[in-house]
């Protein structure tokens, strides 16, 4: 999962190839853990909120395996998609909701 700040988003990438964005809806004063399975799956605030309030996210990254952690990601929208890099991982998302690595 990343965040864009620039446009308050949440993309989720799968294993399986799809990918989603959700708009990042948590403010500062919510609870830090959105659900007892977020608190559970060890992912909190804005991410916690979008996996917790989105069965489609749950199934793209599964649970968490570590803690966030902050990485500048650079974002560029295109006709047909978007790139997204961040610690030289580049993403290309289709708007037919596939995703490949380049």
């Amino acid at each position: 999962m990343y965040w864009v700040g620039a446009t308050r988003s949440i993309y989720a990438f799968g294993a399986n190839g799809k990918w989603t964005v959700v708009a990042d809806n948590w403010v500062e004063g919510q609870p830090n853990y959105s659900c007892s399975a977020g608190q559970t799956a060890g992912v909190q605030r804005g991410f916690g909120k979008a996996w917790c309030n989105n069965n489609t996210i749950q199934t793209l990254v599964g649970r968490s395996t570590g803690s966030e952690y902050a990485a500048t990601v650079s974002f560029a929208v295109f006709q047909n998609g978007l790139i997204l890099r961040a610690e030289g991982i580049t993403r290309v998302a289709y708007n037919s909701g596939s995703w490949e690595s380049r």
